[in-house]
């Protein structure tokens, strides 16, 4: 297998798993914001 066919590949796999990344740091932030406006309202 040359390394021109695996590469394309890679760069999928590469953007699948950025895209996940992102993803999650959203979650993260979004979650991280809920509890503090959770907190600050008491």
């Amino acid at each position: 297998m040359s390394f021109r066919e695996k590469t394309p590949d890679l760069e999928a796999i590469q953007e699948r798993e950025g895209a996940d990344c992102a993803a999650a740091a959203n979650g993260f932030r979004f979650l991280m914001i809920r509890l503090l406006q959770a907190h600050t309202r008491r």
